[in-house]
């Protein structure tokens, strides 16, 4: 029976309980890194959403990517379609490119978001041309600081080195623009001489 001045039947607390160990059993490195990629893609896409001001929309995108990777997005697109809002995939070869889209690199593949509408090609451009001025000024005036050589001397050597590591990738997002811009002005003018002749 077990009551008043019985021995207890609690279990210890969890303070006085052993640190849970993981079982090395369970461990499933190729299940995670198929997850890794998946998570990855679905960050990128939604990233490119928000870069054309799409919100959650659905979006329907194209992949390139090896046989390996179509099968993977194949096998888990419920999870694709309900957590990263992707309505289809269109798969093409590793290294084909799609003109006019958006894209970003996702491990050894590269997802695109075509653009077919006219006006989202120029509100696209038009943000890229916004983002890049922001990107020079802050460049201009973080290099300006460096090139100080008081601050330089001055500054605490976590400042100057955060300040460095800030322009390094500045310039990356500089030249992922102007490459963007140019890519877009590329098609543009092909599209024009196609339609010319």
């Amino acid at each position: 029976m077990i009551g008043r001045g019985s021995i207890s039947m609690e279990p210890k607390s969890i303070m006085q309980a052993p640190y849970p160990q993981a079982n090395e059993r369970l461990f499933d490195e190729e299940a995670e890194q198929k997850m890794k990629f998946l998570m990855e893609l679905v960050e990128k896409v939604r990233a490119l959403k928000h870069e054309l001001g799409w919100g959650s929309a659905k979006v329907e995108i194209v992949l390139a990517c090896d046989e390996q990777t179509r099968q993977l997005v194949e096998d888990n697109f419920w999870w694709l379609e309900n957590v990263g809002r992707i309505s289809g995939v269109k798969f093409i070869p590793l290294g084909e490119k799609v003109s006019p889209a958006v894209s970003e690199l996702v491990g050894s593949a590269e997802v695109f978001i075509p653009l077919n509408n006219p006006v989202e090609i120029e509100r696209l451009k038009e943000r890229w041309r916004k983002q890049l001025e922001k990107v020079e000024e802050e460049l201009a005036r973080l290099q300006a600081r460096l090139s100080n050589s008081e601050f330089v001397e001055k500054a605490p050597a976590e400042i100057v080195e955060r300040t460095k590591k800030k322009v390094s990738e500045l310039t990356k997002q500089h030249e992922h623009l102007k490459s963007s811009l140019g890519e877009e002005n590329a098609s543009n003018m092909a599209a024009q001489e196609i339609g010319g002749v």
